[in-house]
């Protein structure tokens, strides 16, 4: 082949005074357009097309240039949101690019915003390639990425896709074993897809697409007859052509087995071979990947699994993080756990293909309030352990089934999630315009979805929607653990301090009854109402001596507060059951309480009983009072005059919270008839614990979610506004006696 010699600066000169130059020499390689071992010449961008003809050597055709601002720039805007990238991190870009398409880059220029996020989405999935799957081929095996629309153009038109079909024309990671003299070439399907903003149809685009290229693959290349072996030598090329690329352009790791690549290319030429399109990730069968690279997402990578029937296929989710390191220029992070991408062996047959989905993929963790003046957080001993099987198991089914009903959301990452005593609380983040109301009306369905052991509640939190998700196997919590907390807590004068219980977070949350400063507390037959207003008096009493803390109760039922007849507290004055004496004894304190308080009030200055204290009055000059009423709308429709009885319990919550006496309002049926709307203006702080319905709920709350609560102290505490989950503590007879008695 003739051959001439030029000067060193010949073309260095003409890059230098030429838009491109078309190098038409077969003997020429693209490892000559890639830097040189001192780090030069990593301007260029490449253009080629592959030898039409197998039996001449080299390329057709290489186009190069070094002036790639124009390129860099349309990358720079397609990349704005992100901030600056560095120069470095569009040329990996445009490396990636070369080193799978001699197409890719040159249309850069002239490409939509829409084009160019495609182009950056296909780059960034090569990337995770790379970067998240452990490369692209060790000693045993060479693995290259092809487009899988020069798959197809490969190929004689009849062996072709028909046009109308949906089609993947993304990309196919082929991996080769090395020296096999009939190598199984193992494929992963990669579907990609750019949001910039969310949309839900995607995923059942990315199935239909992923369904109709793995049918056809298979077809094409594992079908026998006479058109087999002019497939198999046009994958050859492709495959040798593909290498040289990904080799030329530095995509591969390790220097390549020659002599072993050529053995089992040959083999793949002569037809002697078979293709397979499944593999293995984090222990499940998949037949293929849909690749979506959400730009408003917080979390970085994550995988899941793809919803819908048919193939069992993954979903990869890399989010704005990892779009943020490669325009910085630096490798996506490998997160801890991240499941592994693994091929099956030769002998292995392979697995079904039928139209059940596989179960989800275990998802791993990734990377991944405020105090109210009555109520603070403080911590826990050793909250309950979390139970990484049930969190990743959990985490993956609620993916599954927020993609299913379209609820476009961050990944629920384990490592988010707070698992509380009997609830985990799973969390996300909502994508676009999703609103809390819409995830809200699909609670049942997600429900039924994940098989939760009860019903699920939908929240939120600054920044997060929260799934409160019903542990399999619920932990009790004792008084005893909580008590410790309690004491610690710093507490302001005349503060009456108890737990309202504990988040699903593990912090204790203690309010202030003096600050509350009364509350009504609801809850059906087996909630656990009782058991907390025993704790509350049990966490009241044992802070207040006799002489500083005085204490009413009516109960009807005789029963619930039995344990606390004889406590000195109540100053000799038996619990009241009868509804007609709880009137005459309420009435008679609020006039005689409200007569002895108000002079020392008066003569101390202040306005209040909180102010007493904080001004250096004692307990013993202003004893604090708690009156208990359970079962109060059994008690006024027992009564003979019902409308007194509202009456004074509405005088009581109006007038006695500055005189240092405290009402807390119980009952097993909320009525609006009883929970009148002045009672319940009057007593803002508010504890739900299980409803028998949303009307109940609403009665209390003003919202719906005391319904679904799990009974057993699983409780809603409403104060300032806002709804917090708590599960109270379990406080026993002996709890009683240990502490007060």
């Amino acid at each position: 082949m003739p051959s001439t010699r030029i000067a060193s600066g010949f073309l260095r000169d003409l890059y230098d005074n030429s838009a491109w130059v078309v190098h038409l020499d077969k003997l020429l390689g693209l490892e000559a357009f890639v830097p040189d071992a001192r780090g030069e010449r990593t301007h260029y961008l490449v253009d080629y097309e592959d030898r039409a003809d197998p039996a001449q050597p080299g390329l057709d055709a290489i186009t190069a240039t070094t002036r790639v601002g124009p390129y860099r720039q349309a990358l720079r805007r397609a990349l704005v949101e992100l901030g600056t990238p560095a120069d470095a991190a569009l040329d990996r870009f445009l490396r990636l690019f070369n080193g799978v398409s001699g197409r890719w880059a040159l249309g850069l220029v002239g490409d939509s915003p829409t084009k160019l996020h495609e182009r950056i989405g296909l780059a960034v999935a090569i990337a995770s390639v790379h970067d998240l799957d452990h490369g692209m081929h060790d000693s045993d095996t060479v693995a290259v990425i092809v487009p899988l629309d020069e798959v197809i153009d490969a190929l004689p038109h009849a062996a072709r896709p028909p046009r109308h079909e949906r089609f993947c024309d993304d990309l196919l990671y082929l991996q080769v074993p090395l020296g096999s003299p009939s190598p199984s070439l193992r494929g992963r399907l990669l579907e990609v897809k750019y949001r910039s903003s969310p949309d839900p149809s995607a995923a059942d685009v990315a199935r239909k697409q992923l369904e109709q290229a793995h049918r056809w693959l298979l077809d094409t290349f594992n079908a026998e007859g006479p058109g087999r072996i002019f497939r198999s030598r046009d994958l050859s090329e492709l495959i040798r052509g593909s290498v040289v690329r990904a080799e030329a352009f530095k995509l591969l790791g390790p220097q390549l087995n020659r002599q072993a690549f050529e053995t089992a290319l040959n083999a793949v030429s002569d037809g002697d071979f078979d293709l397979r399109l499944d593999f293995q990730a984090g222990g499940k069968t998949l037949h293929g990947d849909f690749i979506s690279i959400e730009a408003d997402s917080s979390a970085h990578a994550h995988r899941q699994a793809l919803g819908g029937p048919g193939l069992a296929l993954g979903h990869v989710r890399l989010g704005r993080p990892a779009l943020q390191s490669l325009a910085r220029g630096k490798n996506l992070a490998r997160p801890t756990g991240f499941p592994d991408i693994t091929f099956p062996e030769a002998h292995e047959p392979p697995s079904d293909t039928g139209t059940q989905p596989a179960p989800p993929p275990q998802p791993e963790p990734v990377h991944s309030e405020p105090s109210q003046p009555t109520a603070q957080p403080e911590p826990t001993p050793p909250a309950p352990p979390k139970q990484p099987g049930e969190l990743a198991s959990t985490a993956s089914k609620l993916d599954a089934a927020f993609a299913k009903y379209g609820l476009t959301v961050e990944p629920f990452s384990p490592e988010n999630a707070l698992a509380g005593p009997t609830v985990i609380r799973y969390r996300t983040r909502t994508l676009g315009k999703l609103s809390i109301t819409e995830v809200e009306r699909r609670a049942r369905d997600i429900s039924r979805e994940i098989a939760a052991p009860g019903s699920i509640q939908i929240g939120d939190e600054p920044g997060f929607v929260t799934v409160d998700v019903p542990r399999a196997e619920p932990e009790t919590l004792m008084l005893a653990t909580v008590l410790p907390a309690l004491d610690n807590h710093p507490s302001r004068p005349g503060a009456l301090d108890f737990v309202a219980g504990v988040a699903p977070s593990g912090q204790i949350t203690i309010a202030d009854l003096s600050r509350l400063p009364h509350l009504l507390v609801a809850g059906a037959t087996g909630s656990g109402k009782s058991v907390f207003l025993r704790g509350l008096l049990v966490e009241l009493l044992r802070k207040r001596t006799p002489d500083q803390l005085h204490l009413t109760i009516v109960d009807p039922k005789r029963l619930d507060f039995a344990p606390f007849a004889s406590s000195p507290h109540l100053l000799g004055n038996p619990i009241i059951s009868d509804p007609d004496e709880a009137l005459s004894v309420l009435r008679n304190t609020l006039e005689t309480e409200l007569a002895q308080r108000q002079p020392i009030l008066e003569a101390a200055g202040v306005s209040s009983a909180s102010e007493f204290y904080e001004s250096g009055g004692t307990l013993k000059d202003l004893p604090q009072l708690v009156i208990i009423v359970d079962e109060f709308a059994d008690l006024v429709l027992a009564g003979s005059d019902r409308k007194a009885f509202s009456e004074l319990i509405q005088r009581y919550a109006q007038l006695t919270r500055a005189y240092g006496i405290f009402l807390v309002l119980a009952t097993q049926r909320p009525s609006v008839d009883v929970v009148t709307g002045s009672i319940k203006a009057n007593l803002s702080a508010r504890i739900a614990f299980s409803l028998p319905s949303v009307r109940d709920s609403m009665t209390i709350l003003d919202r719906g979610g005391a319904e679904d609560l799990l009974g057993n102290g699983d409780l809603l505490f409403y104060r300032n506004g806002r709804v917090e989950r708590l599960q109270a503590p379990l406080a026993t007879l002996a709890d009683v006696r240990r502490e007060i008695i």
